[in-house]
């Protein structure tokens, strides 16, 4: 039997201690250290988005699709251009061109009314090189 390494971290182990679901057809293997690191940037986003958070349900009637890849850049855009936000989804099931993955999904309304409203996907790889880069850098 292999060793297999956590993906944040690269410890060595006989069985991952969590496997992090990813995508309908990937599994990531965690340490419980480094899972707890990115339930806590998960945590982190989820906060940002809720502080603007008004309405649970509003779902618009068109609305364009945009893909995060970045912490920083959703952090920038929620404090310059949204309005308010609805319909966060904490586990969604996503398709990404041919791709099935796991995201945070949330509509971000703008506050320009002739921008378009947008619908905010941020798949659980972003977060796990987030919380990849903070272990890297010597933050938790």
């Amino acid at each position: 039997m292999e060793d297999i390494s956590c993906e944040i971290c690269g410890k060595k182990m006989n069985e991952p201690e969590v496997k992090l679901n990813v995508g309908k057809h990937r599994e990531v293997p965690l340490c419980k250290e480094c899972y707890k690191r990115f339930m806590n940037v998960r945590q982190e986003i989820l906060t940002m988005i809720g502080r603007k958070c008004l309405y649970k349900h509003l779902q618009p009637y068109m609305f364009k699709r945009v893909v995060v890849y970045s912490v920083e850049w959703l952090e920038q855009y929620l404090n310059k251009h949204t309005a308010l936000v609805s319909g966060i989804t904490e586990d969604a099931s996503v398709v990404l061109g041919y791709l099935n993955v796991r995201a945070i999904t949330f509509y971000a309304f703008p506050r320009n009314p002739m921008q378009p409203v947008l619908e905010v996907v941020i798949p659980y790889e972003v977060i796990l090189v987030e919380a990849k880069r903070r272990y890297l850098d010597g933050g938790s």
